[in-house]
């Protein structure tokens, strides 16, 4: 049975396209009912898979999404990326924008940011689809009112048919990594690429997992954090090894790799409990790099029988090596399902 934990932290929470801004708290119990929320989108668009960016420099955080609803009834489904500013007090500072080009067929999906502060500027990557590959990497530059100043453009000139883009700024460097999951080969492998600060390309495009076997059902929704002290990132994955497709449960695992994209720890199991006592299928992980302690803290969906509601929440601690430190734990157990976890150290 895994031990539960009651969190210590200044947290904002995302949900759907209801943002929940909270103080500090020092306990579980003391955070009460969410009776406070932000209306970000509610149109009939169906807004999907919002994420958020802090920029420390205006103090403001930018919340992106997708939508995937047809514009008339009846008619063609369109796919459209959105975004908000919005202030520490929860207001909306001005009007949602489109940070790439206006609505159509050509699919545009899975925004998601990195702030530079050098530069107060944003870097926005996405899944856009492509005729030729299905799905491609783009990023494009954004101002920190949202204006474009770069972009969208491919990452890769090879056709990757690639999806679940994410992205980190390096704060040693000034320079982004930004990890996918591309089918080019056969089933999903996790790729990267480094871009400089003005959007150009630093490292093309590399592999971060390696060759997966016809029956594998691959590796896919990487994840990546940045360790400022020792110019390292820290990524991890879905894993299907033990599956023959996504749609089967998966596990969690990672790789750390230097600055520059040297891989320097592959195939770190965050957990695997393929045929284990309370197996589950673990998803949707994310990563927080603690600056005071030198670590990190994964963090999953985990599906497990001993949990309640059909799933919860279950966290990590990952050494700065890599090598992760003791077993997992339950952070957010309750009646009623619990998933899509993000961490922010604060």
């Amino acid at each position: 049975m895994r031990k539960k934990i009651s969190p210590q932290a200044n947290l904002c929470i995302l949900c759907s396209l209801f943002c929940f801004i909270l103080p500090a708290m020092s306990s579980a119990a003391e955070m009460g009912d969410l009776t406070i929320d932000i209306e970000i989108a509610t149109t009939t668009l169906h807004e999907w898979m919002p994420s958020i960016t802090y920029n420390p420099i205006d103090n403001e955080f930018l919340v992106l999404w997708h939508t995937t609803g047809a514009r008339e009834e009846g008619g063609e489904r369109m796919y459209s990326v959105h975004a908000q500013r919005i202030s520490p007090d929860g207001e909306l500072l001005g009007k949602p924008f489109s940070p790439v080009e206006s609505y159509g067929p050509e699919r545009r999906i899975l925004p998601r940011a990195a702030h530079n502060p050098f530069t107060n500027q944003y870097m926005v990557c996405l899944a856009r689809g492509q005729e030729d590959t299905d799905w491609d990497p783009f990023i494009t530059l954004l101002a920190s009112d949202g204006s474009s100043l770069y972009g969208p453009v491919p990452l890769s000139e090879e056709p990757t048919k690639s999806n679940h883009v994410s992205i980190v700024f390096n704060s040693e460097r000034r320079q982004y990594l930004v990890v996918y999951n591309d089918s080019r080969s056969g089933p999903a492998n996790v790729y990267g690429i480094i871009v400089g600060e003005d959007g150009t390309i630093v490292k093309e495009d590399f592999a971060i997992t390696g060759a997966v076997q016809d029956t594998d059902g691959g590796r896919i929704n990487a994840y990546p954090c940045y360790n400022s002290k020792d110019d390292t990132y820290l990524i991890n994955w879905e894993d299907f090894r033990n599956a023959n497709t996504w749609r089967d449960p998966g596990d969690i695992y990672g790789a750390l790799l230097d600055g520059d994209g040297t891989i320097k720890e592959n195939d770190i199991p965050m957990v695997d409990d393929y045929r284990k006592d309370d197996e589950g299928d673990q998803r949707v992980q994310n990563i927080a790099y603690n600056p005071d302690r030198n670590e990190f803290l994964a963090s999953w969906w985990d599906s497990s029988p001993s949990l309640e509601g059909g799933g919860g929440v279950v966290g990590r601690i990952i050494n700065s090596d890599g090598v992760p430190e003791g077993s997992d734990y339950v952070v957010a157990d309750a009646p009623g399902y619990q998933s899509f976890p993000h961490l922010v150290y604060v």
